[in-house]
């Protein structure tokens, strides 16, 4: 378990010693970086807001040239708990989509034209479920619990 670390500088000035590059715009961020062979990397996410996951088809995806891999929950056994409170989450959605933009399948190409071409090749099947979008809907008679997994 993560241990909390002692906060040293509550009530003191911190200086922001990144300040003017990142506004002066010469600050370099993770995406700033290309080298010669890197990968690109998209995630296609659920546009569900709640269903059964029927079938992910890769198929046509992986046809495309240029695509080295593509993978999705049933690759994702293992829950990965980022968060103390998320330890049971998994990478990618395994057996249903719980919200709109959930992370389904994660694909790597030769660059990001081709990720994004292998992204509109995906095919989602899901028997979509029942979602609520506030508490009163979701806690109103009748409601399914279903949906609050």
């Amino acid at each position: 378990m993560n241990k909390p670390l002692p906060a040293r500088n509550i009530g003191t000035y911190v200086p922001m010693i990144d300040g003017p590059e990142k506004v002066s715009g010469r600050a370099k961020y993770t995406a700033d970086i290309v080298h010669p062979g890197q990968l690109a990397g998209r995630i296609y996410r659920s546009p569900y807001s709640h269903g059964e996951i029927v079938a992910v088809d890769v198929s046509e995806a992986l046809k495309l040239p240029g695509v080295l891999a593509i993978v999705t929950g049933a690759d994702c056994d293992k829950t990965f708990g980022v968060l103390p409170v998320a330890r049971s989450e998994h990478p990618l959605a395994r057996d249903r989509v719980r919200y709109r933009g959930e992370p389904v399948a994660a694909v790597a190409a030769v660059d990001d034209a081709t990720a994004r071409e292998a992204l509109r090749r995906i095919k989602l099947t899901v028997r979509e479920l029942p979602a609520y979008y506030t508490a009163k809907s979701a806690l109103a008679p009748g409601a399914s619990a279903a949906s609050m997994v």
